[in-house]
């Protein structure tokens, strides 16, 4: 909108160069993102553009809204405005940072540590497990006897690793899943029962395992 503003709009100037180009790299890049996985969005780059150039913008967008008012200073409540929505943007990010984030839940979540323990002392070492969909608990395997399936998509588009499917068919003995799939889908793991549940992670064994 503010580029379009500095296009056409004679009083603001017209836009540099620079701005052109950001624009037209934010469009292309746009474009690219919307048909990317969504894990994509932390390469996005035109954030960066967007996020430095917002103040100015803003600041634009507000002036020209405001031009009809012949009895408002529109320099002064335009710059004002600008600073009191960025000081807004900036307090609440802080806040959901430091408080709902989940980098600051890490700091007093038991998880971690849970998981430490059981796959370090308790997860016996003649098990193979099949991880599905749970990257985030390999590196707590003490073995390298495992396989995994990371989903990555629901259309199953950048999978990796082996299948639900074809594991099942080889009746792993040791399945870790999140809870939600283990609960949402009961019957496709009819043939296992649950082991232990550490927190949002069930381990599940096929049903009358007999350790060899």
């Amino acid at each position: 909108m503010a580029f379009r503003i500095r296009k056409w709009n004679s009083v603001s100037g017209r836009p540099y160069a620079a701005e052109t180009c950001a624009w037209i790299f934010g469009t292309l890049i746009l474009i690219a993102y919307l048909r990317t996985p969504g894990f994509y969005r932390y390469f996005f780059y035109a954030n960066v553009a967007a996020i430095l150039a917002f103040p100015a913008a803003l600041e634009l967008v507000l002036k020209n809204l405001i031009t009809h008012a012949r009895s408002w200073n529109t320099n002064t409540l335009s710059r004002d405005l600008t600073i009191l929505v960025c000081v807004g943007l900036v307090t609440f990010q802080t806040y959901h940072m430091f408080t709902k984030a989940y980098i600051s839940r890490t700091y007093t979540t038991t998880q971690i540590p849970l998981l430490e323990q059981y796959f370090g002392t308790e997860f016996e070492s003649w098990r193979q497990p099949y991880v599905y969909d749970a990257p985030e608990i390999v590196p707590f395997l003490t073995g390298s006897a495992y396989s995994q399936y990371i989903e990555g998509s629901e259309s199953g588009q950048f999978a990796v690793g082996i299948p639900l499917e074809e594991a099942l068919a080889s009746e792993p003995g040791t399945i870790i899943l999140n809870e939600k799939r283990w609960y949402d889908e009961p019957e496709t793991f009819s043939r296992y029962e649950t082991i232990v549940q550490l927190q949002h992670y069930v381990v599940a064994g096929r049903i009358r395992e007999v350790r060899p």
